[in-house]
């Protein structure tokens, strides 16, 4: 019996080998479709290409009797990391200003792209802490404007309000800074001031995507002001988008509008239904246990879980986008609604046997 298994294993061993050679092979053409792309100024990410490509893969699978979940799973990665290889850039001296998970994703990201990355924050410690982890540089405030191209402030709206922050400023001067905030509103108010204070460049930006590792094909918003120099504009797209990322423009108060819709409300729901299901949990003596999960369930608790890790963003983005307000009553209003629906249809059911 073993002996079967064993010869059935050492195939399994040499067909791994060949996907693995495959793989490569796969990996080289991707390259040089990057290249192609670089040469003529194209986007990293095709999405219409991918979703193709995926639903061809779906059919084939089909007829040859492999589970479409599989190559789904399998061929996203595949394609992720086809993206990841076809980044490359003109190298820069970038300074990410922070120590929280945004900043080792955009650490991560921007290294892997080919620039040199240093980090800097007042707190020092946490600065060195977090270079050591990631095998950059640390720099004090006062060495940034001996060494950086860019700075990207990867820190929280409070920051803003931290006398000992704003001072360490003075040393971006000529500089193009960068932040990541989630909500703009105030905290573009404050920084433009800031930038004209201090005399560096102030560029808004906003990574549509959470702390993560290598977001190639991801989306980033920059806030395209009407007096942005339009060289300088195309020097920040063409700087993301060497990165894999594909920027978006839009206008300051578009950007919060957006983030109502697509960030405020999410969030609220997410964080009003975990409480209400570990409150549920609580009233009836039920175990939230994986194996009890319905599959639809698992992959909702595993999103509501994930909120934890980002609740100081979302609680920020509450507080501080100009249309939260706006869109919390709308959500309750919505949710009573459908309330009362369901309570009407089980009065007509409970008529209706």
């Amino acid at each position: 019996m073993m002996e079967e298994i064993n010869l059935y294993r050492e195939k399994i061993d040499e067909i791994d080998q060949q996907i693995l050679q495959l793989l490569k092979s796969r990996i080289e053409l991707a390259k040089k479709i990057g290249e192609i792309k670089r040469k003529n100024g194209l986007p990293i990410l095709d999405e219409t290409r991918e979703q193709n490509k995926i639903n061809e893969l779906n059919e084939f699978a089909t007829r040859i009797g492999l589970p479409s979940k599989l190559v789904n799973e399998v061929y996203r990665e595949i394609i992720k990391w086809s993206r990841v290889v076809q980044v490359n850039t003109n190298a820069k001296n970038v300074v990410i200003i922070g120590t929280g998970k945004m900043a080792e994703t955009l650490t991560s990201l921007i290294s892997y792209g080919g620039h040199k990355v240093a980090i800097s924050h007042i707190f020092e410690d946490e600065a060195v802490n977090l270079s050591r982890k990631l095998n950059v540089q640390f720099i004090k405030s006062k060495e940034i404007s001996e060494f950086a191209d860019y700075v990207i402030l990867a820190v929280a709206p409070e920051a803003l309000n931290n006398p000992s922050f704003i001072e360490s400023l003075k040393f971006l001067r000529g500089k193009i800074v960068m932040d990541i905030f989630s909500t703009k509103h105030n905290n573009y108010t404050k920084l433009k001031k800031l930038s004209i204070e201090n005399g560096f460049t102030f560029i808004s930006t906003h990574p549509l995507f959470g702390p993560s590792y290598l977001p190639v094909g991801e989306r980033i918003v920059i806030i395209d002001e009407p007096e942005m120099d339009e060289k300088l504009k195309e020097q920040i797209i063409a700087f993301w988008k060497e990165l894999g990322l594909t920027p978006v423009l839009m206008s300051l108060d578009y950007h919060d509008k957006l983030m109502a819709v697509i960030q405020v409300i999410p969030h609220f729901l997410l964080l009003s239904m975990k409480s209400a299901i570990s409150r549920l949990a609580n009233e009836l003596n039920v175990e939230l246990k994986n194996e009890y999960f319905t599959t639809n369930f698992r992959q909702i608790y595993e999103i509501l879980n994930r909120i934890d890790e980002i609740k100081q963003v979302i609680f920020e983005i509450q507080v501080n986008n100009p249309y939260s307000e706006s869109a919390r009553k709308i959500s309750l209003d919505e949710v009573n609604k459908m309330y009362n629906i369901l309570s009407q249809a089980g009065d007509k059911f409970a008529l209706n046997p």
